[in-house]
Parts: structure tokens; C-alpha cells; sequence
């Protein structure tokens, strides 16, 4: 969903949440009738703090249905973790942004708060919206295809940990995983046969093979200057088959 012709970029408020900075757009859509002048948020993205991309097309949080006391704006403020859940308090209003008198001077928000127009008590107050952490996408099979099933290999990771946990809904179906050497064939004891497929919905699941609970890392001697040598841990893909499931994220600890 892009911004229309009319649609402003009003502000943005920052959080930072894992290795990223979170962005939280204001977008005001303010046609030239002053009819809707309505402000939603959308979701962007840095590394740094400095370049920034749109996560989504998509709004991140809409405004509430006509009637509802966020009907016309709703605009993030900040993000909190909470547990395995994220809180998003936001500012919300059912109240124009563009107010003006019979006399055509522009007014105070403030001065409508708790009056009753048309029928509609206007109010300005604090909302909370949640999500579940990571849950801002997921990877899931193509719900378009008779097949509700599909798969995903990552790019080649180095990692210290031992432990592969998911953030997943696979309660109606299931994930399993396998790990892939640089050749791309499965590695002995983490194939797909060899992983217990994982069936549940939970924010950390951890991923076991029948001979082994812990991912491990490819070890391969590596020759220096010299006689000295050394074991090294290789990088290796992970590839995720997913059956009726949603992937949110993973980690290796």
C-alpha cells in the first residue's frame, strides 16, 4: 500500500530493539479538502541509525474503525519489550488534525476534548498496541498454493553457539531444519530425517536432531605460517522446511 498524493511524512520516533533501530513513521494523509486528515504509522529500518529503509509497504498500525476513540489517528511513540511480547504505546484521537473556526482561524485540539459532535465524543488519550516478539514478519509457505508447504536455506553463518532455537507458529503443522555443509549437502546426524520437527507456537523453541540436541559446528584443521595449525569451525547454511507454519526468527546461542 504506497502513500498517496496527498499523504505527508509528519514525523518519526526511534527505538532501538536487538541489533537494529526501529523507525516509527507518522503519515498524515491530508487531502486538500481537509476531509480526512487522519495520521497512521509505518514501519522502517537501520543498522546505523543514519540510512533508513521501509520495512513494508503495508501500515504498521492502522487507525481504529470510524465510531472508535483512535478513529483518526494513531502514531506510535515507543516500543518496550515486555516479556515475549513487544508494547507499542501510541497516541490516538478521533479528532481532526486541521480544526478552524466559523471566522476560518485554525484551533486548538485541546479545546474539543470530551465534546460530544455529531454525535461523537471527541477524545485524545494514550493506546497500546502489542505483537509478539520478532512477529513483525514471517516467513510462511505460499498460502496461494494447493502445497502449504516450502522451504528456505540461509546464507553461509559462523557462529560460537550450540543451540538453535525458533520464534514459530507451527502448532497446525511443523518446522524441520537441517544443516548444510559448503558442498550444500546435509551434514551426518542434522539432515531433515534426522531433526524431531517442531509443532508449537512459542517466541523460543529449541531445535533437536535424534543423535544430538545442539547444533554443531563443521571442524576442519587449518594450516598457518609455520608449523602451527589450528581447528577452526566452518560456516554452514541452515535450510527450514515448513508445513502449514509461520518462521518469525532464529537464533544460536
Amino acid at each position: 500500500e504506497r502513500e498517496s498524493s496527498h499523504a505527508e511524512y509528519y514525523r518519526m520516533t526511534v527505538a532501538r530493539y536487538e541489533s537494529v533501530y526501529l523507525g516509527f513513521v507518522w503519515i498524515y494523509n491530508n487531502d486538500p479538502g481537509l476531509v480526512e486528515q487522519s495520521r497512521d504509522t509505518k514501519l522502517a529500518v537501520s543498522r546505523d541509525g543514519i540510512a533508513w529503509r521501509k520495512a513494508f509497504e503495508q501500515r504498521f498500525l492502522e487507525m481504529g474503525a470510524p465510531g472508535e476513540w483512535d478513529s483518526r489517528y494513531a502514531c506510535i511513540c515507543n516500543c518496550i519489550e515486555v516479556d515475549d511480547e513487544l508494547f507499542f504505546y501510541y497516541s490516538g484521537a478521533n479528532i481532526p488534525h486541521d480544526l478552524r473556526g466559523e471566522d476560518g482561524k485554525r484551533k486548538k485540539v485541546s479545546e474539543y476534548i470530551g465534546k460530544v459532535i455529531d454525535g461523537e465524543r471527541w477524545a485524545y488519550a494514550v493506546g497500546l498496541a502489542k505483537l509478539r516478539r520478532d512477529g513483525f514478519v514471517s516467513l510462511e509457505p505460499d498460502s496461494d498454493q494447493e502445497s502449504t508447504t516450502g522451504s528456505a536455506t540461509t546464507r553461509p553463518l559462523s557462529f560460537l553457539g550450540t543451540r538453535l532455537s525458533l520464534n514459530v507458529d507451527s502448532a497446525k503443522g511443523k518446522v524441520e531444519v537441517e544443516m548444510l555443509d559448503r558442498q550444500g549437502q546435509p551434514v551426518a546426524g542434522h539432515s531433515r530425517a534426522d531433526c524431531v520437527p517442531v509443532a508449537v507456537d512459542s517466541t523460543r523453541c529449541a531445535v533437536r536432531w535424534k543423535e544430538s540436541p545442539d547444533l554443531l559446528g563443521l571442524a576442519e584443521e587449518v594450516s598457518f605460517v609455520g608449523d602451527r595449525s589450528r581447528v577452526v569451525r566452518q560456516p554452514v547454511r541452515l535450510r527450514f522446511h515448513l508445513t502449514d507454519a509461520k518462521l518469525y526468527s532464529f537464533c544460536i546461542d
